[in-house]
């Protein structure tokens, strides 16, 4: 962290305040008259100071008084906010909701929301005053689907939408969720909620008209099992999904992923060896899309399946990987937490030699604990 994003917000803005030059391009006061020698204040640095806010009750007037009392518009220089609610505490909507238009913000993200009056308030707030948002990102909240479909529609730039640790109940509001349209742009979803599953919100998307069109969609603990409404979404736009990221510990049969047939990257968490066998080799052999690119096998358990009993599983999936399907493949990557036990990358050169020769395999070892934003991924692999 740089010596400014260090200090209190508030000597900082004091401080950029009394070096910015006046209407008539003069400094107020040179740096001497402040007692600070800081090559790197430039007159932008604010702009990286006030970039991204996290609100909370407990700090929300302190960052009022900082706006209401600086010569800049504070508000035009934040990109990325964080809003955390406290209970049916509608304290910190309320306080922004006179500030006018945050211009600049492009992802708002919302912690502990679980009041629905407090998500009207979201709303009206996302009319008012973020109009650029683009990514809209949802943790540790609850309320109904229906009642968050209808909020959706206060955010018209919305592109990228996230539900993680998340409680949804089904709620009464249907008449919400018919009359609601969603930006028509939105084509990005995460969905990691635990109460009830994705599936109900799949059912509230197909009573959308129009149904949001997504190209890139991640799933956490769900599957698009027979007869669901997921799969329905699937059988009926999955042709347009170009980013696919399945993390489960059970899988279903993978006949829905047929409909994906222009599928260019996936993503598959691995939790254990033994889904090499019962949900990534059969998954692999189901997909219909010769537009893949890179396909990536993240392995989260203690152990990485090389030993020698899962030798063949490996050489098979190397060999399928030669199939008409991944002649467009381009990266094969096995993505494996630090504390997993080590294995050389020759190994595995050994165990799927075919695509090593291709040059498409590559074993990449990462921290569990810096855990990429999923969104964040998503909107480079739009790119």
């Amino acid at each position: 962290m740089s010596v400014a994003q260090s200090l209190p917000t508030e000597i900082v803005e004091q401080i950029i305040g009394q070096l910015q030059p006046d209407d008539k391009g003069k400094t107020t006061h040179d740096v001497g008259a402040c007692g600070l020698v800081c090559r790197g204040w430039l007159p932008s640095s604010r702009y990286q100071i006030f970039a991204r806010l996290y609100l909370t009750i407990a700090n929300i007037d302190s960052f009022l008084g900082i706006v209401q009392t600086s010569p800049f518009p504070i508000a035009s220089f934040v990109r990325y906010l964080g809003l955390e609610f406290d209970g049916s505490d509608p304290l910190v909507v309320q306080r922004l909701d006179g500030l006018g238009p945050f211009p600049q913000v492009t992802r708002l993200r919302i912690y502990g929301l679980t009041h629905p009056p407090n998500l009207a308030l979201l709303a009206r707030l996302g009319r008012r005053s973020f109009g650029n948002v683009t990514t809209l990102d949802f943790f540790m909240c609850m309320f109904p689907f229906n009642s968050v479909l209808a909020a959706l529609s206060s955010f018209p730039s919305l592109e990228r939408l996230g539900l993680r640790s998340s409680f949804f109940r089904r709620g009464s509001g249907t008449r919400e969720s018919s009359i609601c349209q969603l930006p028509t742009q939105l084509h990005a979803l995460h969905i990691n909620v635990q109460n009830p599953t994705g599936e109900d919100f799949f059912e509230n998307i197909l009573s959308l008209d129009p149904i949001p069109v997504l190209s890139s969609l991640s799933l956490h603990g769900t599957w698009p099992a027979e007869d669901s409404f997921m799969k329905k979404y699937l059988s009926h736009l999955g042709s347009r999904l170009q980013y696919l990221r399945l993390d489960t510990v059970f899988l279903g049969d993978p006949v829905s992923l047929h409909y994906s047939t222009n599928l260019r990257r996936l993503d598959l968490r691995i939790h254990h060896p033994e889904q090499l066998t019962r949900s990534t080799l059969p998954i692999l052999r189901s997909l219909c899309s010769q537009n893949l690119t890179a396909i990536a096998l993240n392995i989260t358990s203690g152990t990485l399946g090389h030993d020698t009993e899962f030798l063949p599983l490996w050489r098979e999936l190397d060999e399928v990987l030669t199939t008409e399907w991944f002649s467009n493949l381009r990266s094969f990557t096995i993505m494996v937490d630090s504390e997993s036990s080590r294995v050389d990358a020759s190994d595995f050169e050994e165990y799927m030699p075919i695509s090593s020769v291709r040059g498409i395999f590559r074993i990449v070892w990462r921290s569990p604990v810096v855990e990429r934003d999923i969104l964040d991924f998503q909107m480079e692999c739009e790119n």
